[in-house]
C-alpha cells in the first residue's frame, strides 16, 4: 500500500475530510491531495500528518502494517467536573429588590425578550448584591416587603455609602 493510500485509509477511518486534515497539519489542501494521489512520495509534514491520523510515520511509509503500533493514544473528550461549593446567597428581599430594579430598567420588554435580558443581567445583578451585603443580623429579613418598599439591607448599604 502506498503512502497516499495509507493516508486516505486513516483519514476515512477517523472521519475527516482532506481539507480538514490539511488545515490541522498546516498545509494547503492541494499539497495534501498531491500526497494522497501519489504525486509526492514524502512530506516535511509527515510527523504532523501521522499525529493527526493517530498513527506513526512508519505505518504511513509502509515500514509496519499495524496503524496502532507505537501510535499515540487517542485524545479523550474533555470532561465536565461538577463541584459543590457552599455559597452565601442574598436574602429573598434583597433578590426581590434586585429583580424589581432589573424589571424597571426594561419597561418596553415582555415575554421572551424580557426573559432573555434578565438571563443576561442576572449574573451581574447577583455580583452587585454580593458587595454591599455582609449578611449581618438585620431587622427581620424574612418579613414580606410591599412592592415599592426597599429591603432593609439596601437601606443600610445606602446609608453606609453616604457616610463615606
Amino acid at each position: 500500500m502506498t503512502l497516499g493510500a495509507r493516508i486516505e485509509e486513516r483519514r476515512k477511518a477517523i472521519g475527516i475530510t482532506q481539507a480538514e486534515l490539511a488545515r490541522r497539519v498546516g498545509v494547503r489542501q492541494s499539497t495534501m491531495n498531491s500526497l494522497i494521489k501519489g504525486d509526492s512520495r514524502t512530506s516535511r509534514s509527515l510527523f504532523q500528518i501521522a499525529r493527526e491520523l493517530r498513527t506513526t510515520p512508519d505505518y504511513l511509509l509502509g515500514k509496519i502494517d499495524d496503524p496502532d503500533e507505537g501510535a499515540p493514544p487517542p485524545e479523550l473528550p474533555p470532561t465536565i467536573q461538577h463541584l459543590m461549593m457552599p455559597v452565601a446567597f442574598p436574602s429573598q428581599p434583597a433578590l426581590e429588590a434586585m429583580l424589581r430594579g432589573l424589571l424597571r430598567s426594561m419597561p418596553d420588554l415582555s415575554g421572551d425578550e424580557l426573559a432573555h435580558e434578565l438571563s443576561m443581567l442576572l449574573p451581574t445583578g447577583l455580583a452587585q448584591l454580593r458587595q454591599p451585603y455582609r449578611f449581618e443580623p438585620l431587622v427581620n429579613d424574612d418579613a414580606p416587603l410591599a412592592l415599592d418598599e426597599e429591603p432593609p439591607v439596601a437601606r443600610r448599604a445606602r446609608s453606609r455609602g453616604s457616610r463615606r
